[in-house]
This record gives structure tokens, C-alpha cells and sequence, in this order.
């Protein structure tokens, strides 16, 4: 090979390297590097609801950013589904969120949920709600679909976000053979084998001649529970050719097959006997809610796309949607990208959106429905209803077949005012109420005031059933304290009962009660006895008298401030009634 031809060659090494290197720039990721973040708004909706409003640029582009965490560790912060009723029926966002909002459902924000069929309305993928089947849904058998594998999102038996994948079993059982079924109260297609029920949008199924269908009459209205199996008859057959669609009964259902699925049914008479099964696999059993979606973005931490990254729909840069949990699933994340808003937010492609979702440390999450469906609403402070905080790529609202909600279901009717039912001592509380202790006028208890000893005495009398002697005891009983004391029949109450001795016999009815004090006086009135089930608590602080109560409290674990008692402070009334309750609890049990 002569000079000028190797100079060629080389030549065209270089040239197509230089291609190479251009196309895996133009088709593949973006290398990492130093992403910014700006939080322009960050607010605590409730309790266990917080927002931000955020600036995000990277290596391709600059968006905007809405965020909500849910944290689900606070027993009344709940994340809940919002559906269509009928579903073929779109609401938008906040009007169906508005449906579900009410005293006890506080919804504190609100995004759009999975994917829907443009020409009919009908959700795509799967939902379920209180262990029940609402809609079976499909999944694409195409790589390059948003959904092609079986992955939802939800909340768990325990309570927990979940994402992961599922097992759906739905089908029917005639003479020993199984056959499955592909949907429920959806428009039959090719093939299809479809079952009704009355929760279907219409009357009828709907569907055209050229295909069988059977009905069956039940006692009962098919609830579709994971878990069961529902035995009827065959009472009425539709057969091939016949255009009159069968009236779905309310208690009951109705198959409907298409193609092999109608030649299946065919062979069915009146009278034959049919289970119909349902199921999905243990992790999703007893979930409170299922929303299928895709495709999947992050897992364990990292981006994991069940999704042909090179198809059209991962790279489309659009308005995104997400869901997400954390490794434990106590924290669930509702995120949202604005999208066609030019330089100052485009949007994000799927493999950008999972890149930044994986960036925030989230376990896992999942992709919904994007685009002009994009739509995140909050409850701002001071306020009553939602308002939009994203900028939808459609000018205005879209409507939704389904919806995620972060929702306070404390409930309103406090039993007193000034006592959450978060509130650390709320048991304790109630407890001393349903024991006729009522607190102070307009309805508060002054949960987190000094306890003074008179109150305490009543406190002592309500929770024990003591009986009031006549107030001119308690002259035989306190130095103190006389007869027309408005306390004077209380304070005799416990003292004989023994509850409180009184150093030389004052009971000192102004003074506030102390740590150590209490502990005294509750070993005295629940005749608390030392378990010999030892606890190291300290005890260098604690005057000698009050000793041996603090050492019984400790080991009956009615207190758990083993490093330091604070013997000398006074006690709230909050933590006397928790105190009182969780004695009286240990006292009954040993009984």
C-alpha cells in the first residue's frame, strides 16, 4: 500500500471516529456533572405534607419543578386514589380532588394519575382500591410503549408506598379448564374476553353481534375482592349474530368473548356452573390502592427504565409526571416538571427525568401520565381549596381519569381544643376525659401547663372513682387547707385515700406538682409495687423520699427518662394524664 493511500486511510479512521463520537453524544446520556438546584418556595402544608417549588438546571436545559412529600410515618397522613365515577367520566384535577375533600380528608395536594384512552376515557392500566379490582387494564407487549411491563404504584397492607411489580390472576374455570379473562367493564376488542358488572359506565355491554356472551344472576354484587372465587349459573345466553347487547345485572355479571374468546363461551348452556377467580400476588395483597403506570424510572436507588431508551416516546422532551417512594416506604414523592415553556422550563426526556428523580436519593419511582395531563395542585397556607402550581403546556386544566391525593385525615371534632390527636399525650387525655375530667373552659385542657397539686387531686379522684367525703375533712387531714377551699372535698379525697401525705401534714394546694412528687403519688394511689425487673435509671437528683417511686416507675416502664428524671420540674398536665393512663393500664393488667 503506497503513502498516499494509508494517508487516506487514516484520513477516514479519523473521520468516522469523529462520527462515532458525534451520534453517542447526540443519542446517548449526557456524562454527568454538577447539576443546580434553587429552591424557590418550600412550605409545610400539614403536619406530614411538605411543598417546594424549585429551579433545576443541568447539562441540557433549565425546568421548573414542583416536588410534594408525603411522609406516611404520621398515622394520619395518608396518600389516596382518586378515580372516575363513572370511569369513562374526566374531571380535572382539582374538581375531583374537591369531591374527595371534607372534615376528617383534609386533601393538602393533588397530582394527575396513569394514562387514559383519548377516544373513550377509559383508563389504560390497572387500578384497584381496598383490595378490590376496579379496572384489570393491559400491559403493551412493545418495548417502545409507556407501559409494557405489569409495575404499579400503591399503598399497602401496612400502610407503606409501595412500587413494585405485580401478578394480576383473573380468570373463570367451566368443566375443568381455565381460560383467562383480559379485562373488566371496558369496550370488548379482538379476542377479548371481557367481564361486566353494573360498575361498568352503561347498562348494557355495549357491544356489537359478532361475538357470545353469557350472563350469570347472583344473590350478591360481584365486589371483585383479591383473594376469591365466585361461583354462578349460566341464567341467559347471547349468541353470535344476535345485535342486541345484554342488559348487565346489578347483582351478577356478564362475559363477553370475541374471536377464540367467543367460541370459548359458546359451548356454555343455561344452568352450567362458572368460577370466576381473582388474585394478585401476596406483596399487593390487602393494599389499600393500586395505580399501574410506567414505565419505571428509578429502582433501588438508581436509573432503571423499563423502556426501549431509543424510542420515540423516552426521548420526547415533554411535561412529566411522577411517583415516587423511599427504601422504606414511609415517604411517598409526587414530582412534576413543566414542559413546552421555552428556555425557561422545555421539559425533560425520560432518561433526564429518571436522572434527577435518582439524584434526590428516592428508592424507587414511576412514571404517569405526562404531557398536557401534567398537573400538580396545592392547598397554600390560609387557604381552603387547591390551587394550580405548575404551569400546564395546555394554557389550562386537563381533565383526569384518575388522581394521587396527599390528604390529613385528623380527625376535626377535637376532644379538646388545644389537643391534637398527634399530640404525644392525646391517649392519656382521653382517657382522663372519658373519666369526667372536662379541663378548663371552652373546651381546652391546657395540655402543656404546670399541673398544680389541686388539680391534680381531681384528677386523682375522677381517675380512681374515689368518693368525695364532706369538705370539712380535709381540715382533719391538711393544715392548709379549709373547708370552703373550692377543692376542700378533692383534696380530702386523696388524702384518705393516702394518695398524698403532706409534709407536716401541708398539702400545699397552690404549689405545682413535681416529677418526683407524681411518681410518689402514683405508686400510692395504684399501689405500685417494685417488679424486681431492674432498671439503671439515675437517681442522683432525686430527693431521697421520692427514691424508691421514681426506681418502681422506671422499672414497670412507666417512664423511660432513665438518664436524667428532671425530678425537680414540674409536671404538665399533658404528662400527668399520660402518666395516670399508662398506671392505670399496668395496674389492670396485673389484676
Amino acid at each position: 500500500m503506497n503513502k498516499h493511500n494509508i494517508f487516506n486511510l487514516k484520513r477516514l479512521i479519523i473521520i468516522l471516529l469523529v462520527y462515532i463520537l458525534f451520534a453517542y453524544h447526540i443519542d446517548s446520556p449526557s456524562p454527568t456533572h454538577a447539576a443546580t438546584q434553587k429552591v424557590n418556595e418550600q412550605i409545610k402544608l400539614s403536619y406530614g405534607i411538605s411543598f417546594k417549588d424549585l429551579t433545576y438546571i443541568d447539562s441540557i436545559s433549565q425546568n421548573h419543578i414542583n416536588s410534594m412529600q408525603i411522609n406516611l410515618s404520621d398515622p394520619f397522613t395518608k396518600v389516596k386514589l382518586g378515580k372516575a365515577d363513572p370511569l369513562n367520566h374526566l374531571e380535572t384535577v382539582r374538581l375531583k380532588a374537591k369531591k374527595y375533600n371534607q372534615p376528617g380528608n383534609q386533601v393538602f395536594g393533588a397530582i394527575n394519575g396513569s394514562f387514559y384512552n383519548v377516544r373513550d376515557h377509559i383508563p389504560i392500566n390497572l387500578i384497584s382500591e381496598n383490595n378490590q379490582l376496579v379496572f384489570a387494564g393491559s400491559v403493551s407487549t412493545d418495548k417502545s410503549s409507556h407501559v409494557n411491563e405489569p409495575i404499579s404504584f400503591g399503598i399497602d397492607a401496612s400502610g407503606k408506598g409501595l412500587i413494585d411489580y405485580y401478578k394480576l390472576t383473573f380468570n373463570y374455570t367451566y368443566k375443568g379448564k381455565t381460560f383467562n379473562i383480559d379485562g373488566n367493564n371496558e369496550p370488548r376488542k379482538s379476542n377479548d374476553m371481557i367481564l361486566y358488572t353494573s360498575d361498568f359506565y352503561q347498562s348494557t355491554t355495549g357491544t356489537n353481534e359478532y361475538g357470545t356472551e353469557v350472563l350469570f344472576e347472583t344473590s350478591f354484587h360481584p365486589e371483585l375482592t383479591f383473594g376469591s372465587t365466585y361461583k354462578a349459573e349460566v341464567s341467559a345466553i347471547r349468541k353470535k349474530g344476535n345485535k342486541t347487547p345484554l342488559k348487565i345485572p346489578e347483582n351478577g355479571f356478564v362475559l363477553s368473548g370475541h374471536g377464540t374468546a367467543s367460541n370459548q363461551l359458546a359451548k356454555m348452556r343455561i344452568g352450567d356452573t362458572v368460577e370466576m377467580n381473582i388474585d394478585i400476588n401476596d406483596k399487593w395483597k390487602g393494599s389499600e390502592f393500586m395505580l399501574a403506570g410506567g414505565p419505571q424510572l428509578v429502582k433501588d436507588g438508581k436509573v432503571d427504565m423499563k423502556i426501549d431508551p431509543t424510542s420515540p416516546l423516552a426521548k420526547k422532551v415533554a411535561p412529566r409526571t411522577a411517583v415516587a417512594v423511599d427504601r422504606n416506604g414511609n415517604n411517598v414523592y409526587f414530582i412534576t416538571v413543566d414542559g413546552r415553556q421555552g428556555n425557561e422550563s422545555p421539559g425533560m426526556d425520560l432518561h433526564q427525568f429518571a436522572t434527577y428523580i435518582a439524584s434526590l436519593g428516592i428508592d424507587r419511582a414511576i412514571n404517569l401520565d405526562g404531557g398536557g395531563s401534567t398537573l400538580m395542585a396545592v392547598r397554600y397556607p390560609g387557604n381552603t381549596s387547591l390551587d394550580v402550581a405548575n404551569t400546564p403546556s395546555d394554557g389550562s386544566e386537563r381533565g383526569a381519569s384518575t388522581i394521587l391525593m396527599a390528604v390529613d385525615t385528623e380527625p376535626s371534632n377535637r376532644i379538646f381544643n388545644d389537643v391534637s390527636y398527634r399530640n404525644s399525650h392525646y391517649k392519656g387525655i382521653n382517657w382522663i376525659k372519658s373519666k369526667g375530667v372536662n379541663g378548663y373552659p371552652h373546651n381546652m385542657f391546657g395540655v402543656n401547663e404546670d399541673l398544680s397539686r389541686s388539680h391534680a387531686a381531681i384528677m386523682f379522684t375522677k381517675a380512681l372513682g374515689l368518693t368525695l367525703p364532706k369538705a370539712k375533712e380535709v381540715e382533719q387531714l391538711f393544715v392548709d387547707v379549709e373547708a370552703d377551699d373550692v377543692y376542700a372535698d378533692y383534696i380530702a379525697a386523696v388524702g384518705k385515700a393516702r394518695i398524698f401525705i403532706g409534709s407536716n401534714r401541708n398539702f400545699l394546694p397552690d404549689h405545682m406538682m413535681s416529677r418526683q412528687q407524681m411518681a410518689t403519688t402514683l405508686v400510692n394511689a395504684f399501689g405500685l409495687e417494685d417488679n424486681r425487673s431492674y432498671k439503671n435509671i439515675n437517681l442522683s437528683n432525686v430527693d431521697p423520699s421520692h427514691r424508691k417511686s421514681v426506681q418502681i416507675l422506671a422499672n414497670l416502664e412507666i417512664t423511660n427518662q432513665l438518664r436524667d428524671f428532671h425530678p425537680n420540674v414540674p409536671i404538665t398536665r399533658g404528662q400527668f394524664a399520660t402518666f395516670l393512663y399508662r398506671a392505670a393500664n399496668y395496674s389492670n393488667e396485673i389484676e
